[in-house]
């Protein structure tokens, strides 16, 4: 931020370092904003600083040389030089006091509760369509040969997770908030945390369906190890791999990070933010409820069976 009275001040400096007393030097503050990351801040911090030397050495110069053309040729005190060498203060401050990563460990939070929900959802359903043995505490009750297709599993699957992401959303909320997480708007914090849960959750069950065990480990890796260093929470992505911005476009744990921010912070006010993670997590959504829903039910049609096991002693 430069002071209204920049140019007249630096002017008047030169002569300010002749008289009495300690001469003031007009002073730029640069406003770094914590709550885009330490590292954002670090990196703008410094980049300003670096220009704003370059123009303080120019600026003492200028002043230098002006102070010497007024002198008339007699010796300039060493004290007007040492002032008119950094004619300028430079100071820092923080625009926002800092949130301390919650942004980024809330958005964390989800989709975590997302990809566990759908791996915690399959057997689940498996059990309630009796497809496969479950256990009731001491009681164990075997799968039935009943015919369930892939396409009907995975449809149940889908809907115990719409119904499971409510009560997660809510939970990791109440956790959050009870941590001193800032939440000024409750009702949409949960209502955009049961979405990123659910919206992860079939991807997820969808990954499950097409690949069997292998879609879990693939959940995993792309929604979580993927996510975090693509989320640009803490490192800004300018700074980041061209690969990691590039995941960025998509990857949940970002889109989530931009929702929270927006609903933490500023209240969902422009909306910019919020409604570019709504509509990328609904494409992905519906690009995922297509897969899954197209996949098992060409294996369906073609008569794919479960591989039953032979029996054993």
């Amino acid at each position: 931020m430069l002071p209204w009275d920049l140019s007249q001040r630096l002017f008047a400096l030169p002569e300010a370092t002749l008289q009495p007393g300690q001469p003031l030097k007009p002073v730029i503050t640069i406003s770094t904003g914590p709550r885009a990351g330490a590292v954002a801040a670090v990196i703008a911090e410094k980049a300003m600083r670096k220009a704003l030397a370059v123009v303080n050495a120019r600026a003492g110069t200028m002043l230098t040389a002006q102070l010497r053309r007024h002198s008339d040729g007699a010796p300039v005190p060493g004290g007007a030089l040492m002032v008119l060498a950094s004619p300028i203060d430079i100071d820092t401050t923080g625009a926002e006091p800092a949130d301390g990563g919650s942004g980024l460990y809330y958005s964390l939070l989800l989709v975590i509760g997302g990809v566990t929900a759908a791996i915690v959802v399959r057997p689940t359903a498996a059990a309630l369509l009796r497809s496969a043995p479950a256990k009731y505490g001491r009681w164990r009750r075997l799968a039935d040969r009943i015919r369930v297709s892939r396409l009907q599993a995975l449809l149940v699957e889908w809907t115990l997770l719409s119904l499971l992401a409510v009560p997660t959303s809510a939970v990791c909320l109440w956790i959050a908030v009870a941590l001193g997480m800032p939440a000024p708007q409750l009702l949409a914090v949960w209502l955009f945390g049961a979405f990123i849960v659910a919206t992860v959750g079939a991807m997820s069950t969808s990954l499950i369906a097409t690949l069997g065990t292998w879609g879990a480990l693939l959940s995993v890796f792309v929604f979580i190890f993927l996510g975090i260093p693509s989320a640009g929470a803490t490192i800004p992505l300018e700074a980041s791999p061209r690969f990691v911005a590039w995941l960025a476009e998509f990857e949940p744990v970002r889109q989530a990070f931009l929702g929270c921010r927006s609903l933490l912070y500023s209240d969902g006010a422009g909306g910019a933010e919020l409604i570019r993670a709504v509509t990328v997590c609904a494409l992905g959504l519906s690009i995922a409820l297509s897969a899954g829903a197209l996949v098992t039910y060409i294996r369906d049609r073609d008569g794919l069976l479960r591989i039953e096991a032979s029996a054993t002693r």
